[in-house]
């Protein structure tokens, strides 16, 4: 069996960190059926990165080696360098509104409103493999086609395997739909429920993201926390790793940005070709061209690995932080400046993201006796959406501060839903 192998490669080290880590992945990998897995750490840290790496495990471990033909150091690069899997899909559920994520989530049938295509979620398209999510087959169709001819068969064999990041960021209905596709129920895609042809219960690996405190901040229902929480792992900071695992790490994310510098090079000779314009003629800069070309070819010293895998990454945003800093160091800019921008850059982030919460903006609007209506304007639905929806799950950090203001919970909720309702005819909605 070679995934425990590719666990080994990907996180390597005989450290009890790393033992327990490892001994972690393998047991979720291994296991068959419907496995949930929450991956808990900082923001950079890697948690795509070992969903990823689940994902491949969980094909080693389960598919018979002359089917899938992958070699542990190809399917570790593979993992390492974001390569498409037809068996593995991800999403970001920040920033989505309710109506967006239950497509993109479960997908759209047919004729469901005007000017909406249909399309399948990205839970079909990683039990399938189905490459074409803007499709009006069936489920019944679509694993068909994955056993006909040249079809793949590894997405039906492992069930496949969904990564939600930011599940903290899930709105409330649709927590409880995320829970029955977890208990194993029928799901369906908006506008096609009760047709068994395009129903269809997911048994694969569903990961679960976020920097956030899942007992804490997070506002998840707790029958879904329960289930979420059966496996969990926390992905170390860089700091966490020995210092060979570190130094590891640096020249790996190393090679990946020069593969994407690489990479960018080609799609500009893809563009200069397609655009019918001389392959002979000048159109970068020669300047420009030599150092980009330096940068994707140069070797990292050893001294400057050295310097780098020793730096407290956690002020730049982890591994987020160190491709920033690489990609500029390759490109020519002095080591210490790179680190000052990264640093800056992620400063900047955290103070967006640790900025006045809509809950204490909610507590200070009451606190002066001011309308929900006077901070609409600035802050519009999403900022409704999320105090309705903490509220219809009796948070009870909100409930206190409505006692506090001598409000009703009932009274709080009928002013959001007419907020709502009226702002998209308010002026710039």
């Amino acid at each position: 069996m070679t995934a425990p192998l590719l666990i080994s490669e990907l996180y390597k080290g005989d450290y009890s960190l790393m033992v327990a880590l490892r001994s972690q992945l393998e047991e979720i990998a291994r296991t068959p059926g419907l496995v949930t897995v929450l991956i808990e750490g900082a923001p950079g840290t890697g948690k795509t990165t070992m969903a990823r790496a689940l994902a491949m495990a969980r094909v080693l471990s389960m598919v018979d080696a002359q089917y899938h033909r992958l070699s542990v150091e190809r399917a570790a690069r593979e993992v390492r360098e974001g390569a498409a899997l037809k068996w593995y899909r991800d999403i970001s559920l920040a920033g989505l509104t309710e109506t967006l994520a239950d497509g993109q989530l479960f997908g759209v049938g047919k004729g469901v409103a005007t000017e909406v295509g249909a399309r399948i979620g990205i839970f079909e398209q990683a039990m399938t493999g189905c490459l074409d999510p803007k499709t009006a087959k069936s489920h019944r169709e679509l694993i068909a086609d994955a056993g006909r001819g040249d079809g793949d068969l590894i997405p039906l064999v492992t069930g496949g395997i969904v990564l939600l990041d930011e599940i903290g960021d899930l709105a409330p209905t649709l927590q409880a739909k995320l829970l029955r596709v977890l208990n194993g129920e029928m799901q369906f895609r908006v506008g096609t429920e009760g047709n068994t042809d395009f129903g269809f219960v997911f048994r694969g690996l569903v990961a679960l993201a976020t920097w956030r405190d899942i007992d804490g901040e997070c506002h998840i229902r707790d029958d879904l926390r329960q289930r979420i929480t059966q496996h969990r792992v926390r992905v170390p900071g860089l700091s966490e790793y020995p210092s060979e695992v570190r130094l590891q790490i640096v020249l790996s994310v190393t090679e990946v940005v020069k593969r994407e510098i690489r990479d960018e090079l080609a799609h500009i000779d893809q563009l200069v070709a397609a655009d019918g314009t001389d392959k002979n003629a000048t159109v970068l800069s020669p300047e420009w061209l030599q150092q980009v070309n330096r940068s994707a070819e140069t070797k990292l010293p050893k001294p400057l690995a050295m310097k780098l895998a020793a730096i407290d990454w956690s002020a730049c945003g982890q591994l987020r932080g160190l491709r920033a800093t690489l990609r500029r160091v390759l490109c020519g800019t002095d080591l210490d400046a790179a680190l000052a921008e990264s640093q800056a850059a992620f400063a900047r982030s955290r103070k967006a993201i640790q900025g006045e919460s809509n809950a204490e903006r909610f507590k200070r609007y009451l606190a002066n006796g001011h309308s929900l209506s006077d901070a609409w304007f600035s802050d519009r639905h999403q900022w409704a959406t999320e105090l309705l929806g903490r509220l219809d799950l009796d948070d009870p950090d909100l409930l206190r501060i409505v006692a506090d203001a001598g409000r009703t919970a009932s009274e709080i909720k009928k002013e959001l839903r007419n907020l709502m309702r009226s702002g998209s005819k308010s002026s710039g909605t």
